[in-house]
């Protein structure tokens, strides 16, 4: 019984080894002076060692002759791919060997039957000496505000210069002041004077003259908000604040809301030494947000420099202080403009290197 179960496990391994090979490849031809289905190359890259198929040969016995490990064959067909079937090798075909220049697979600097082998290889050469340039980088301009920089801070107009709405009720009479977002409000001009649903109004609180010193610049408005009218009668109208930047009380001024694009501009790095002579025109920060003096990234601020002087929304200014002996002065940041008045700027500090104080100086950044 035990001789009966070897006789068929070796039947069984017979029959599987029979079925498992790949037929021949055909047809046949003559090449040279031996036989082979195959087109083998005939001109070789210098440097590579070419072997002859005898007679017997294997890729697993070449490759245990050739590079010590008989598990390495499939290198042996990868770099002879004019082999179709790894199983079937015929002798007179040329086989190659080690790597061509530059360390390039010989299969990658011979293909079958077609040109010559190095010019090949010096095609592959030329192109891997093309440069690859870089993607030029392109300087785009960025915003210098937002909406609640152009809305949410001051208005500057002529110092005599007054608006004739204003709140004048709320639809809770007890509430005078922290009125706020979707409060329903009521004002003092109506059909009879122009207003109509659908007109928008900043709310503005008076705060006087904008001083340089004794020198009378404009009048100073801080915006708290801004409102929608809903419908009007004749002398008055109802209203909902949109939103509040601060409190809103009643008695507040409307300033007929007139949208302005935010300015944006290429910013280049701002350095904080070599600065030469001072660039006009200069002037320096008279006013910030809320009356901080000392500031940094974001502080919205006022400039006694105007239209004037020749400024404009995205008018970019380094913002400076002399050292106490008047011979070294250090650069602090940046100002972009935002809006402008005769006289004044309203603008936003974008970089600061050290912390900005209200009276710091400002020069025109050259472009």
């Amino acid at each position: 019984m035990y001789l009966a179960f070897r006789l068929t496990v070796i039947c069984f391994l017979f029959s599987s080894f029979l079925f498992s090979q790949t037929a021949p490849p055909k047809p046949l031809h003559l090449e040279k002076d031996h036989w082979t289905p195959y087109t083998p190359p005939t001109e070789f890259p210098e440097g590579v060692e070419v072997y002859i198929i005898q007679k017997g040969d294997t890729l697993w016995d070449l490759a245990q002759k050739k590079l010590g490990n008989p598990y390495l064959w499939p290198q042996i067909w990868e770099n002879n791919k004019y082999i179709q079937d790894a199983h079937w090798i015929y002798p007179g075909d040329p086989l190659i060997f080690g790597k061509a220049v530059e360390g390039e697979k010989i299969s990658e600097a011979i293909t079958e039957g077609e040109g010559k082998e190095e010019e090949k290889v010096e095609e592959r050469r030329e192109e891997k000496e093309v440069k690859v340039e870089e993607p030029e980088v392109i300087a785009r301009p960025v915003p210098l505000g937002n909406d609640a920089d152009m809305y949410c801070f001051a208005k500057i107009t002529e110092k005599d210069e007054s608006f004739p709405f204003k709140i004048i009720e709320t639809d809770d009479p007890d509430l005078r002041y922290n009125l706020t977002e979707a409060q329903i409000v009521y004002i003092n001009g109506g059909s009879a004077e122009g207003v109509k649903a659908g007109d928008s109004f900043l709310i503005a609180r008076d705060e006087g003259l904008l001083k340089d010193g004794k020198d009378v610049l404009g009048r100073l408005w801080t915006l708290t908000g801004k409102l929608t009218v809903l419908c009007s009668q004749e002398h008055t109208s109802t209203a909902r604040i949109d939103y509040a930047c601060q409190t809103i009380e009643r008695g507040e001024n409307l300033i007929p809301y007139e949208p302005a694009p935010i300015p944006a501009k290429v910013l280049p790095p701002l350095e904080a030494t070599c600065y030469g002579e001072v660039q006009e025109p200069h002037g320096k920060i008279i006013y910030s947000k809320d009356e901080v003096i000392s500031m940094f990234n974001g502080h919205n601020v006022i400039i006694n420099l105007g239209a004037k002087e020749g400024v404009e929304p995205g008018t970019l200014f380094r913002v400076y202080r002399w050292m106490p002996d008047h011979s070294l002065r250090i650069v602090l940041g940046r100002i972009g403009v935002l809006s402008v008045h005769n006289r004044a700027s309203i603008g936003k500090i974008l970089e600061v290197n050290k912390e900005i104080q209200l009276g710091d100086e400002v020069e025109l950044e050259k472009k």
